[in-house]
């Protein structure tokens, strides 16, 4: 089965942006901050309940990722990752895990 993303789109605002720059200079233990992309595609399986997320990055050293998640409300969260082996989602995310976030746009 091929996984299909859910294709919903949103930016990042200035304030989002600062918001985060802020929490990475705030946590970061000597480890460079690797940013995959201010997310504008939802990286949830297509569907999916509940909000909308995307992949911000990872900060070296510290478990988890940065993510934006959009939809009734909106925040910039540092989240577990999931704990299913290949999955590149974050814990408890509703829907299908994705295996290759930049692969599974449509």
């Amino acid at each position: 089965m091929t996984f299909t993303a859910c294709g919903s789109a949103t930016s990042m605002t200035n304030a989002e942006i600062i918001e985060l720059h802020l929490w990475v200079q705030e946590h970061r233990t000597g480890g460079s901050f690797t940013i995959y992309g201010l997310p504008d595609d939802c990286d949830l399986a297509r569907q999916h309940p509940g909000q909308h997320a995307g992949l911000i990055g990872v900060l070296d050293g510290r478990d988890g990722r940065a993510w934006l998640r959009w939809g009734d409300w909106r925040s910039t969260d540092w989240l577990p990752d999931c704990a299913e082996p290949g999955c590149e989602l974050y814990f408890g995310h509703p829907g299908e895990c994705n295996p290759d976030i930049r692969a599974g746009m449509p």
